[in-house]
């Protein structure tokens, strides 16, 4: 065995993946955005963002960004692979969202022997109705307070469709004489928009009390 050979093919072997390896291609710096936070569902997002040169920092045309928006359960909703012009900016072509929650958006651009990486998040909520109630208006001490919240959804009309499902809410019920909060929830929406908590009357209270029942922070 030619000892000398095998090392030869070693180093050659060594020295063409080091060529190929992305941690040795230049960066690019890459930026992603969306023209809103929050969308209503049933309404349109278009990404766009620049490619630049991170040694230069000048726009890099022709560079071929591809675009993934991935919905709130983590599935694959669009891709897109769009390419930059003169001053660095890509836009992709209008995606519908449907589904509430937060959307994750990756954005990859590469370029003769560079390439980069960013990613952003926005979410996705309809126009909603939030209703309280107790059980009564009247209590005694020992007795228990039933809180029920029921969310809707508002169509564009702002007339309720539906129960909102799996909605998070914060829920308190403040003493007014001083401000404190006697409980303090995180009520999650059932399939029909519906969540409740309860709150026993101390049965030493001897004296009257108002109460607020609030929901939200």
């Amino acid at each position: 065995m030619n000892f000398d050979k095998v090392c030869g093919f070693s180093v050659f072997i060594l020295c063409f993946i080091l060529l190929l390896s992305p941690a040795n291609a230049a960066q690019l710096d890459v930026s992603v955005g969306v023209d809103e936070l929050v969308y209503a569902p049933a309404t349109n997002v278009t990404v766009s963002g620049y490619v630049l040169s991170a040694t230069t920092h000048m726009p890099v045309l022709g560079a071929s960004a591809n675009v993934v928006i991935k919905k709130p359960d983590g599935s694959t909703l669009d891709t897109q692979s769009v390419g930059t012009n003169s001053r660095g900016l890509y836009t992709t072509s209008p995606v519908t969202v449907t589904t509430e929650g937060t959307y994750t958006v990756t954005a990859t651009a590469t370029s003769p022997g560079s390439l980069g990486y960013s990613q952003t998040t926005f979410d996705v909520e309809g126009k909603r109705e939030y209703t309280l109630t107790t059980n009564k208006y009247l209590y005694s001490p020992n007795e228990t307070v039933t809180v029920t919240l029921v969310v809707q959804t508002l169509d564009s009309n702002d007339v309720p469709v539906a129960g909102t499902s799996g909605a998070i809410v914060p829920v308190k019920i403040i003493r007014k004489s001083d401000g404190t909060a006697v409980i303090s929830a995180s009520l999650q929406t059932d399939s029909s928009g519906t969540a409740t908590t309860t709150y026993t009357i101390p049965i030493n209270s001897t004296s009257y009390s108002d109460f607020s029942v609030i929901a939200g922070n």
